[in-house]
């Protein structure tokens, strides 16, 4: 083969046979490439429309939902001073009470039961008449009268608010029980002993005011001031005595009706459902 003497036409003739040497190994490598690509197994795909597979939303992030509260149990114990009706007889009374409510979550209503008791005692001058009726005899009585109280209640009252005012209606039943001492004032006898008790119904209705703020929007505890309006009958206690050796008949009556302030601490347990 006759060689080639130029030397620009032997550059030409290696570049030539680079370039061929080149698009026939681009060649080869297309030939060794799959027709189509595999599939994507089906957890790699695209992220779904709902963005579940992004990342958490901060929507709520602000803070979250308060748990739902179901069954509420709230208890109050207190100190009670009772006044008699305008024009009745009796005394101030005073001693204490014990009530236990339920509700539900935010409901403001709420039903409960309660027992109170309070006590007043009182000396007077007075006059019996003997059995045979022959004779009116003075005599100084000295008594003493404890009122229990035995209501079913229910109450309306916001149940989250720092400040919760409410108003009740009630109905139940109320023991008395009297103790009393009979002596003459006409001469130095030992006294003459009794007692007796009486059930009888009552009914009324009463407004108050819990103070949750004082502590604080979620205490337990509150401050709570109460006022009740109670009605109930007359009871009528009657009993034969011995004065100076001869029989008489003691009476009393005792009145029912009544007004009373109270005062004390509520205590309050929310049964929370997490939902």
């Amino acid at each position: 083969m006759r060689r080639c003497s130029d030397p620009r036409l032997r550059v030409l003739l290696l570049i030539g046979s680079l370039l061929g040497s080149g698009c026939m190994a681009r060649a080869a490598r297309a030939q060794d490439m799959p027709d189509t690509l595999p599939e994507l197994p089906a957890d790699a795909a695209a992220p779904s429309a709902d963005g579940a597979d992004a990342e958490p939303s901060t929507a709520t992030d602000g803070g979250a939902e308060p748990p739902s509260v179901g069954l509420r149990l709230e208890a109050q114990l207190l100190g009670a001073v009772s006044f008699p009706s305008a024009g009745e007889p009796g005394g101030v009374a005073t001693g204490f009470g014990i009530t236990y409510g339920v509700g539900w979550g935010a409901i403001p209503i709420m039903i409960g039961l309660d027992f109170m008791s309070v006590g007043r005692s009182s000396t007077k001058t007075s006059r019996i008449t003997t059995v045979d009726g022959e004779s009116v005899l003075p005599v100084t009585r000295t008594s003493s009268d404890r009122l229990l109280d035995f209501d079913l209640w229910l109450r309306v009252q916001p149940p989250r608010w720092p400040v919760r005012p409410y108003a009740e209606g009630f109905v139940g039943a109320k023991l008395v029980e009297t103790r009393y001492a009979i002596s003459s004032d006409e001469d130095d006898d030992e006294a003459t002993d009794g007692g007796d008790d009486a059930w009888t119904r009552v009914l009324g209705w009463g407004v108050g005011v819990d103070f949750m703020g004082l502590f604080s929007p979620v205490a337990s505890f509150s401050l709570t001031l109460g006022v009740r309006r109670v009605h109930g009958s007359e009871v009528e206690l009657k009993r034969p005595v011995l004065v100076d050796a001869r029989g008489a008949a003691a009476r009393r009556s005792v009145s029912t009706d009544e007004t009373i302030l109270m005062a004390g601490l509520c205590g309050r347990y929310d049964f929370v459902s997490e939902e």
